[in-house]
């Protein structure tokens, strides 16, 4: 029984040995060593240009709008921009509009008043703030704006102006 356990003790210290282990008394020579640059150049996908009905700025006016006659669905306008992606490396792309949402919607942007807010549509499907849609070059989609209301509150006349963000990004 003696051997046995002897032998698996000087197989294992050999192996260590071999390898290089760590063992107290024992010395690493190093044969050579080297320095290893890594380098490279870092390419950025070329974003798309989103520019708007005023050059940089995508700018959605609704006019007068009837505190009483908002309901999601008068007033509707087109947001009209333009996106150019012909330096794109691929065609999968998406967007999103991003920004505060309505406290009584969620999916809506807030509209600068206690429970007015604007909804975004693509063709007829609303389009929850923050979510993606895919889309590529070729079939840009269509976006609308449309105001909506908390049912339980009384809107306040008076000016509004929301900002949002159009994020474009690759799939």
């Amino acid at each position: 029984m003696w051997q046995i356990i002897t032998r698996r003790v000087s197989r294992q210290l050999m192996f260590m040995l071999l390898l290089g282990g760590g063992m107290a008394g024992v010395s690493h020579s190093v044969m050579a060593d080297a320095v290893v640059n890594f380098s490279g150049i870092l390419v950025e996908q070329p974003p798309c240009e989103v520019s708007g009905n005023q050059g940089d700025i995508i700018s959605v006016d609704f006019g007068d709008v009837m505190t009483t006659r908002i309901d999601g669905e008068n007033y509707k306008r087109e947001i009209d921009f333009t996106l150019d992606c012909q330096q794109a490396v691929n065609n999968a792309l998406k967007l999103r509009i991003t920004g505060t949402p309505a406290s009584f919607d969620p999916s809506a942007l807030a509209g600068g008043k206690t429970g007015f807010g604007i909804a975004f549509l693509h063709g007829t499907q609303r389009l929850a703030l923050g979510s993606w849609l895919n889309f590529s070059p070729v079939s840009v989609p269509e976006l609308a704006a449309v105001p909506v209301k908390d049912g339980s509150v009384n809107l306040d006349g008076g000016a509004f102006n929301v900002v949002a963000s159009l994020v474009v990004d690759y799939q």
